[in-house]
C-alpha cells in the first residue's frame, strides 16, 4: 500500500533571540507559502497535524567536527565521542547533545549542541502546538561547496558535513578551500564566487532538508510515535499478560537458580575434600565430614617450643636485668631474677603478650621467681 504524502512545514530558527522564525509550508496542493512569526507570538497560522515538519538549526549554535576512534560506536549511541570534543568547546561536554552525521572506517563526522538550548527550542515549538519529526543544522541543508544568502545572513556549506554562517563584512576574512556556488546575487567581496542558479532561499533549503537524511532528534530527543488506538488495546493487553506471568515465572525462576547454586556448592565442596584428602573415600556428608578432619589435624600440631616462646617474649626478655639461673621442663619457662617483685610488675604489665602467661613468685628481698608458659587454647 503506498504511503500517504504529506504536506511539509520547514522552520528555520533564527541565530539570535528576538530575530523572526522564518517557514515555508508545502501543501499536497496548491502553491507553496512563506512567512515569519517572532519569539513573542502566542498564535499561528500552520497547520499541526498530518504534516511532516523539519526544524533547521542555526550553524553558529551547531558544532561540527571529524574524528578518529577506533573503539565501537553505536550510530544511534555516540555518546562514548563526546570526549573527542573538549578541545573544541569551553561548554561543558556533558551538556553536548552528539549526533553522529556519518563514519568512514575509523573517521567520525559529528554534529553537537547544547542541550539546554535544543530543549529551549523545542519546548517553544510545543508552546505552538508543533513537533518536529526531523532537525538538521541549516548549512546541512544546501548543497555541497554552495551559498545562499538568508535575511541579512550568509549560509554556507564548505564541506559534506560542515559550514558556518556570516555576515557579508566578514566573509573575506574566512578561507575557503574550494569555490563556492552562490544561489543568491554574488557579493562583490567574493570575487571568487560562481554564480549559481538563484533561487528562494528556503525553497533552496526545503528542497535540501528534504533530500538530507540527518537527523538530531535522536536518543533522549527522539520523537515518540503515537499508536493508533487499536493498537494500544493490544499493547494493553500484552502488558497484563506478562504482569500475569511474573507471578507465575518469578518464583519458578528464583528457586531453580536457588537450586543451581546449591548443586554447584556441593561440587566445590566434593573437589576441595578430595584434593586435600586423597586417601579418604569420596564424602556422603561433605560439611561435616570436613569439620572432623580439621579438628583431627588441629589436635596433631605440634606444641609450641621453647623458641617459639622466646621469640614471641623477646621485648620483654631484652627490658629484663640479666637472669641467674633459666629452668624449662617442657612447658614453663623459669628465670631466676635479681629483682624486686614491685620492680618486675611494672616491666611485666608494660610488655605483656596475650599468648604468653606469667606469674611472678618473690624468693627474697631482691630475687623474684618469673614463670613464663603458653596461654591455653
Amino acid at each position: 500500500m503506498k504511503k500517504k504524502r504529506l504536506a511539509q512545514i520547514l522552520i528555520r530558527i533564527p541565530p539570535e533571540a528576538g530575530s523572526p522564525w522564518r517557514w515555508r509550508y508545502h501543501p499536497t496542493q496548491g502553491e507553496p507559502l512563506e512567512g515569519e512569526f517572532s519569539d513573542s507570538s502566542l498564535t499561528h497560522n500552520l497547520p499541526a497535524d498530518n504534516v511532516e515538519l523539519i526544524l533547521l538549526l542555526p550553524a553558529t549554535h551547531v558544532l561540527f567536527r571529524q574524528v578518529n576512534f577506533s573503539g565501537k560506536v553505536r550510530r544511534h549511541g555516540p555518546q562514548a565521542l563526546l570526549w573527542q570534543l573538549e578541545d573544541f568547546t569551553l561548554s561543558d561536554i556533558e551538556q553536548l547533545h552528539l549526533t553522529l552525521l556519518d563514519r568512514q572506517g575509523e573517521r567520525y563526522a559529528l554534529a553537537a549542541v547544547d542541550k539546554i538550548r535544543l530543549k529551549q527550542w523545542l519546548t517553544k515549538l510545543s508552546t505552538w502546538g508543533l513537533r518536529p519529526q526531523r532537525a538538521l543544522p541549516d548549512v546541512l541543508a544546501l548543497p555541497v561547496g554552495s551559498a545562499v544568502m538568508l535575511g541579512r545572513e550568509w549560509l554556507i556549506r564548505n564541506g559534506e558535513h560542515e559550514g558556518f554562517i556570516a555576515a557579508e563584512h566578514e566573509l573575506t576574512l574566512l578561507p575557503l578551500p574550494q569555490p563556492i556556488v552562490c544561489h543568491s546575487p554574488c557579493p562583490v567581496a567574493c570575487a571568487a564566487w560562481l554564480q549559481g542558479t538563484q533561487q528562494a532561499p528556503l525553497a533552496l533549503l526545503m528542497q535540501g532538508a528534504t533530500q538530507c537524511h540527518c537527523n538530531l532528534l535522536q536518543g533522549e530527543f527522539a520523537i515518540r510515535q503515537d499508536l493508533p488506538a487499536v493498537k494500544w488495546r493490544y499493547l494493553s493487553l500484552a502488558l497484563a499478560v506478562c504482569w500475569l506471568l511474573s507471578f507465575v515465572v518469578e518464583p519458578l525462576l528464583a528457586g531453580w537458580q536457588a537450586q543451581r547454586h546449591t548443586e554447584r556448592l556441593q561440587q566445590q565442596g566434593v573437589a576441595f575434600y578430595q584434593r586435600y584428602f586423597t586417601d579418604a573415600p569420596s564424602p556422603t556428608q561433605t560439611r561435616r565430614q570436613l569439620t572432623q578432619h580439621i579438628a583431627k589435624l588441629q589436635a596433631e600440631l605440634p606444641k609450641p617450643s621453647l623458641l617459639a616462646l622466646l621469640a614471641q617474649s623477646h621485648n620483654l626478655l631484652n627490658a629484663l636485668p640479666e637472669p641467674q639461673a633459666l629452668n624449662w621442663d617442657g612447658e614453663l619457662l623459669t628465670l631466676t631474677l635479681p629483682i624486686s617483685e614491685a620492680k618486675l610488675l611494672p616491666l611485666l604489665e608494660q610488655h605483656r603478650q596475650t599468648a604468653v602467661s606469667l606469674i611472678t613468685r618473690s624468693d627474697a628481698a631482691d630475687i623474684t621467681l618469673l614463670t613464663m608458659s603458653w596461654e591455653p587454647s
